[in-house]
């Protein structure tokens, strides 16, 4: 359905004008791994806190979640610029997201005993994100060509179907995840909160210095702030024994349920101001015979 919104000209404009997708590529896999190490020497500095603070690390690492996209669709960001971030994100961390680990397995791992520790990239699952991700995307855009009437009532239900996968999303995995409210503390919330709000903000940030368009700084900022918390936890939950794992894998659980606090508060903020706008406006179109009319009836009421 989303591929609908897809306009394949634009995307190759994109690629070949990639400003949006480089300055994604520095604050994703440059600024946000950055923001992790300072958030856990801050915030997880005890060696109790190791699993969280390797957690956060390993979340900071992965590449942008498709829930990215979604986000920016009903923020009325630039969609094209936000799938092609994410599809260059993802091939971006088949490297990146190793060589982060090799530079600092050595900080991170001090808390635990090496030989009970393995870090592997999930390769074979990045690589099935970024199929699972094409071929929705070419189906929906082959039918917004085909059938330019289909594609047009899909667009039409496209945010309310939107907000339904994101609120069932987050709904699905707190009940699947029951077991996180038996170790959550306020100090792995507010470090889970951290990561994405940071990484919005300095997604934000780096794209208004840069000069990009309203649409694109939606796109950038929530591409930057939203991760593929499912890579993390494949990662943490391969790396430990139980209940180890399990203990690692609370951060990237707690930021995929962070992560839409402030985009949902940007969302109604979103809306509010539009319908200010909007009611600006018919105001100031009101024929001027209209507003003489109305002036006219209200002093025959107060005679």
């Amino acid at each position: 359905m989303m591929g609908c919104e897809i306009d394949l000209n634009i995307v190759w404009e994109t690629v070949k004008k990639p400003y949006g997708v480089i300055i994604g590529f520095i604050t994703q896999f440059l600024i946000m791994p950055l923001i992790s190490i300072i958030i856990s020497l801050s915030v997880f500095w005890e060696e109790k806190y190791g699993p969280f603070a390797l957690g956060l690390f390993i979340t900071a690492c992965s590449p942008g979640g498709g829930a990215s996209n979604y986000w920016t669709i009903l923020l009325k960001g630039n969609a094209n610029l936000s799938v092609t971030m994410t599809f260059f994100s993802s091939l971006a961390s088949l490297f990146m997201m190793p060589l982060w680990i090799s530079q600092f397995e050595s900080h991170f791992f001090k808390a635990f005993n090496r030989s009970d520790i393995t870090i592997k990239t999930p390769f074979a699952k990045i690589i099935s994100s970024l199929l699972t991700m094409i071929i929705p995307l070419l189906i929906g855009v082959g039918i917004s060509k085909k059938a330019p009437k289909l594609g047009e009532k899909a667009r039409k239900i496209m945010r309310p179907f939107l907000m339904f996968v994101l609120v069932f999303l987050v709904v699905f995995g707190c009940i699947s995840s029951t077991y996180i409210f038996n170790i959550i503390t306020i100090r792995s919330v507010f470090g889970s909160f951290m990561l994405p709000f940071g990484g919005f903000m300095f997604g934000c940030f780096m794209a208004l210095i840069t000069r990009q368009s309203p649409e694109n700084v939606t796109a950038i900022s929530i591409e930057t702030g939203v991760q593929n918390t499912g890579i993390a936890i494949l990662v943490l939950k391969a790396a430990f024994h139980s209940p180890q794992n399990d203990i690692a894998c609370l951060i990237p659980i707690l930021v995929a349920c962070c992560t839409p606090i402030p985009l949902t508060g940007c969302f109604f903020i979103h809306g509010i101001l539009r319908k200010i706008k909007a009611f600006r406006e018919s105001k100031k179109s009101l024929p001027v015979e209209d507003k003489t009319l109305r002036k006219d009836c209200l002093l025959e009421s107060d005679i």
